[in-house]
């Protein structure tokens, strides 16, 4: 037998099967969709191509040196293969000696494409192994001094008729294929898909499931039969504009989800938020109420969140579900921008992301909550999706203008409209009557608490430190209060996610004390709003979770803001906010939508920011990226990138200790258990900003499968981590 791999040990010809069966199923799914992004000379050809590269990908394990790693693996008792020639070179950089193009020609295939087939089977596998001279000729030594030799024993297992190897094809992977080259696409499109194909068959998942559901009937029969409702303007405008790409900008509450899906019709789709929680929330309620059945949901916590007591799947259900989300099986996708924006950064294997999402529709909400740096990432992003054939809609509820000149400077055609609810005739009018107060917010306990024994009360500030002051100073008046923020525990931050969304829905007078880890696209409604300022695009999203979908007809604020602000040049750039706060000092009556969008326009504008470091670094962002070669970094790197911090995963020291008998079972445990383990460790841990950290108070002790370090700190289940004085600057 020729083995593949060894965990679950699998054959050369099992694994190659697993992987036709997969270039089937996504030849039949979607072949409309991805000829379509094709050149017309390869219209025809392509799929051939993509058959050979799939089909001979994985030759190259034939090899001596690999075999018996794998028999090594498998059963140290086992005998091995004779090992005359001891040489490892990774598989990947022999399979191609299997292809020469004669053969490739007798399958009726373009010369030209013969280089991009060598190529995509080359480098499935990245690395930055430099192809020199020596590395050359050991190539050539494996193909004559054992590869050749064992041509029998492949032709007998897998049916083939190789009678000799190709020598030559190492002039073909000198060079490799670039963004500028006039073959980019069809590279770009053979490689990213052979990766999919690959690790979908490697995972044992279907690489697309569920394909024939239409998303958007499904929208439509949840607004009709389970609302008893009609489409919204909005929801009709991006049904009616499929084919377009589009930027929506709406009022919360308008039915922007339902508009996306609509967008998306029978296509498979994208939806990218900016925090987990909020995707958690949509996956919820699309699997259960609009009965989405394949909805994937892809984040670095979504294990914890199957497995949650708010939704509580099976642990063997949730798993599956994260693998066919890690391999964007699904037909609906909702996933946070570090899970597949970082193919603008051009990291090794960045293809797969980026070929998928040409041939399916992709949908940015809330644009406006991302960090300048972000943000230019995914312009970029949207600018290789669209030179490249994609599909975006951008959907948010204020668009800072800046955004829209860089789009329209590099020739991005899209459709523009404006959905506000006090404008739309079945929309709610004036929701929020805001003041805005000269002072600190910690002045104002007494009228939170007097407002939280008949209302809803929300209150919303900038820094961890600052919710906890307030929360403790709020509970020494009330126990009807509750505290959420970023530095929980996976399990009790989950639990608290869950607490606040019920506590919306009731009409439970109650206050909630939080940081901007509620402020963004989550479906919570408060009847009172008490919030420090931050930038204005921040401020009207944090409105947003007040009077959401309801008229308020009080002569009196529903929404204070005070202007004293924690976290002003640090969190938040202090250009931006003091340029906001010079338009709304003193403000104190009803603000409607066309003002708050008219607001974020202006600040945002070149003229407004031009000098400030915030322009410079959305400038400086949008530089690095254009000049970042191909290749440079890896996925794990952009990932961090995008997530906008460097972060240390923690374990509480006391919960660790806690949890001795947890640890001390978990560490008996063979590598695959402890991967079955997963989310008994991770769900007691919490990301913490690295330059926040005292070095010498991380233990050396590390979970090294999941980089989880034990930070010597306090944890209260009432307020997190317990290292006040570093807390004063931290976000969310």
């Amino acid at each position: 037998m020729i083995y593949a791999k060894s965990n679950p040990p699998e054959s050369l010809k099992e694994h190659t099967e697993r992987v036709m069966k997969n270039f089937d199923l996504l030849k039949n799914t979607y072949d409309k969709q991805i000829r379509n992004l094709l050149p017309e000379k390869y219209k025809e050809t392509f799929w051939k191509a993509l058959e050979i590269a799939c089909y001979y990908h994985d030759f190259g394990k034939l090899s001596t040196p690999f075999q018996n790693k794998i028999i090594k693996a498998i059963n140290p008792n086992q005998k091995r293969k004779t090992d005359d020639f001891r040489v490892n070179i990774p598989h990947n950089l022999l399979s191609p000696a299997f292809i020469d193009k004669s053969y490739i020609e007798k399958e009726g295939i373009n010369e030209e494409l013969y280089p991009i087939i060598i190529q995509a089977i080359t480098f499935h596998h990245e690395n930055k192994k430099i192809l020199s001279k020596e590395l050359k000729e050991e190539i050539k030594s494996a193909i004559d001094n054992d590869l050749s030799k064992n041509l029998d024993e492949l032709n007998r297992e897998m049916g083939t008729n190789i009678n000799k190897l190709n020598k030559k094809f190492t002039i073909d992977i000198e060079k490799r294929i670039g963004m500028n080259d006039k073959n980019y696409l069809i590279y770009l499109l053979l490689k990213g898909l052979l990766h999919r194909i690959d690790h979908s068959a490697s995972a044992h998942v279907d690489i697309e499931m569920d394909a024939s559901e239409n998303i958007e009937e499904k929208a439509q029969f949840f607004i009709t039969e389970k609302l008893k409702s009609k489409s919204r303007e909005l929801q009709t405008f991006a049904s009616n504009n499929k084919n377009e790409n589009l930027i929506l900008i709406a009022s919360t509450g308008m039915g922007k989800t339902e508009a996306a899906l609509m967008w998306i019709g029978k296509e498979k789709g994208f939806i990218v938020l900016p925090l987990r929680v909020t995707l958690n929330k949509m996956f919820s309620r699309l699997t259960n109420e609009v009965e989405i059945k394949s909805t994937g949901l892809l984040h670095s916590t979504n294990l914890d969140y199957l497995l949650s007591e708010e939704i509580n799947y099976e642990y063997s259900d949730s798993l599956r579900i994260v693998q066919q989300s890690r391999q964007f099986a699904m037909k609906l996708n909702l996933t946070t921008v570090d899970q597949i924006f970082t193919f603008p950064f051009k990291p090794l294997g960045y293809e797969k992301v980026l070929s998928t999402l040409l041939y399916s529709k992709v949908v940015l909400d809330e644009i406006q909550a991302y960090s300048p740096n972000i943000a230019a990432a995914i312009l970029k992003g949207i600018e290789i999706l669209y030179k490249n054939g994609g599909k975006f809609m951008i959907m948010t509820a204020t668009l800072p203008q800046i955004y829209r000149d860089y789009l329209d400077q590099k020739g991005i055609k899209y459709e523009v409209k404006e959905f506000l609810m006090d404008e739309d005739p079945s929309g709610v009018k004036n929701r929020h009557f805001m003041i805005v107060k000269d002072d600190d917010i910690s002045n104002d306990i007494d009228n939170i608490v007097e407002y939280g024994k008949d209302h809803k009360v929300l209150v919303i500030v900038n820094t961890i430190k600052k919710a906890i002051d307030i929360y403790k100073n709020i509970r020494d008046k009330t126990k009807n209060v509750n505290l959420l923020h970023s530095m929980f525990i996976q399990k009790n931050r989950l639990t608290k996610e869950n607490q606040i969304y019920q506590s919306s829905k009731s009409n439970a007078p109650g206050i909630w004390v939080t940081t901007q880890i509620v402020e963004a696209s989550l479906d919570i409604d408060f009847d009172v709003l008490f919030t420090e300022l931050s930038t204005l695009d921040s401020l009207f999203q944090r409105m947003g979770r007040c009077y959401r979908k309801r008229e308020y007809k009080q002569n009196s604020p529903n929404v204070f803001v005070y202007s004293q602000a924690s976290g002003i040049g640090t969190i938040y750039d202090k250009d931006i906010f003091n340029i906001g706060l010079d338009k709304i000092k003193g403000f104190n009556e009803i603000i409607n939508e066309r003002s708050k969008i008219d607001l974020v326009s202006s600040i945002y504008s070149f003229s407004s920011i031009q000098n400030t470091k915030y322009y410079e670094e959305f400038k400086k962002s949008l530089e690095i990226l254009d000049h970042t070669s191909e290749y440079e970094m890896d996925s794990k790197t952009a990932q961090s990138i995008l997530r906008d911090i460097k972060s240390v995963k923690i374990i509480p020291r006391e919960v660790y200790d806690q949890n001795a008998e947890l640890f001390k079972e978990y560490n008996k445990l063979t590598d695959r258990e402890k991967r079955i383990r997963e989310n008994d460790i991770s769900s007691l841990s919490t990301d913490i900003p690295y330059y926040k950290i005292k070095r010498a108070s991380l233990s050396d002790e590390i979970f090294r499968d999941f980089g989880i370090y034990i930070l010597d700190c306090k944890y209260d289940q009432e307020l997190g981590v317990q290292i006040e004085e570093e807390l004063s600057n931290m976000i969310g």
